[in-house]
């Protein structure tokens, strides 16, 4: 049976924050996006299909490039998600939540840098038996 493994090591000095998972792949649908974001544009959107985000176990959204100017909204929420470090990861369903509401169906990038952005999401989420 496969696995979803995550690891993180946050190190400041001599502080080290190591952390790391397993979640179980039973009843779990994976998926892999790759998608290259011209520049500029104001919209790219990048259909996920998270129904619900109680059902996400996992969502990681990584970029080539961190900057200012590279943002999302989930389902074509207000406020956008300012990409400006290489990757974002949620693991579970609360912090999902709270960050990206209720759903996360569709992902719009708008890309305002000066060069293409590649984008790589990985999802995890629970499907009905």
């Amino acid at each position: 049976m496969a696995t979803i493994d995550w690891a993180v090591n946050v190190t400041f000095g001599s502080w080290q924050i190591p952390n790391k998972g397993t979640i179980d792949g039973s009843g779990v649908a994976v998926d892999r996006i790759d998608v290259a974001i011209p520049k500029p544009t104001p919209s790219t959107k990048v259909k996920v299909g998270v129904d619900s985000t109680d059902d996400l176990k996992f969502l990681l959204i990584t970029s080539d490039i961190a900057d200012a100017n590279l943002a999302y909204t989930v389902d074509a929420q207000a406020n956008p998600v300012v990409l400006d470090a290489p990757l974002h990861l949620f693991v579970g369903s609360g912090a999902a939540k709270s960050a990206l509401g209720p759903s996360v169906q569709v992902i719009d990038f708008n890309n305002g840098t000066k060069g293409p952005a590649n984008i790589t999401i990985f999802v995890g989420r629970t499907v009905a038996p």
